[in-house]
């Protein structure tokens, strides 16, 4: 190898080592959660408290002692399990309907619906949130109901709806229905919150900022509190 051949050799090195640098740098590192606790009295402190103030039953089986534990490092998963099923355990066929907040308005009754891509607002339920005109749209666009006949979407509006503590920018498409519920969020909401539903479980789960939400369903009542609204 030539000299000249040599120089660029090295060249292409030393480009190499610096991407994989560059890379590393751009990695999050990780550290076992043992040698976490070895190395910081910080967490060792965190870890003594939450041993000394978690009580579990004396008889509990191995196995449910490694689901507790398997717990602390599945924070970003969205999963549902045994015990947070109602008291009829498995045995009901309940919608799942939660409750939300527009504005200082409290909405009850909103049914969470996969399978269906739009989100419903009722025709009467319009009036009653009092939603500014300047935001409400014209639309002619025909959808198909359940029992297969042709319906009219006669409005659209944009509004920002707190599911939990999260504030959604949602699509509502108005139709001139009486249903059982006071507003539907479906697969289109769904999908954009990344949000995880159970009816079996009655509630929703979602991440937010690194930290799980779990909306519990509530059927206390259908319409919102409306002597609290205001534009």
């Amino acid at each position: 190898m030539i000299e000249e051949d040599s120089n660029e050799f090295l060249k292409l090195i030393k480009h190499s080592e610096y991407c994989i640098v560059d890379q590393v740098k751009k990695t999050p590192a990780k550290i076992s959660f043992i040698s976490l606790i070895r190395n910081s009295e910080l967490y060792q402190n965190a870890l003594q408290k939450v041993l000394n103030e978690a009580y579990i039953p004396q008889d509990i089986k191995q196995k449910i002692m490694e689901h507790l534990v398997g717990r602390i490092h599945t924070t970003n998963y969205l999963y549902f399990t045994e015990d947070e099923l109602d008291v009829g355990g498995t045995g009901h066929y309940k919608p799942l309907y939660i409750t939300i907040r527009y504005k200082d308005c409290i909405i009850g009754k909103v049914l969470i619906k996969n399978g269906l891509a739009f989100n419903v607002l009722p025709k009467h339920m319009l009036k009653e949130i009092f939603v500014n005109e300047s935001h409400i749209k014209p639309n002619t666009m025909i959808t198909i109901a359940y029992d297969g006949s042709p319906r009219q979407i006669i409005r659209t509006l944009k509004v920002e709806l707190y599911v939990g503590p999260q504030v959604f920018l949602v699509m509502l498409q108005v139709m001139d229905i009486n249903p059982s519920y006071s507003m539907l969020l479906g697969t289109f909401w769904i999908h954009i919150a990344e949000a995880v539903t159970s009816s079996l479980h009655q509630c929703l789960k979602y991440i937010m900022n690194g930290m799980l939400v779990t909306i519990k369903a509530k059927e206390t009542f259908l319409m919102i509190k409306a002597w609290l609204c205001h534009l």
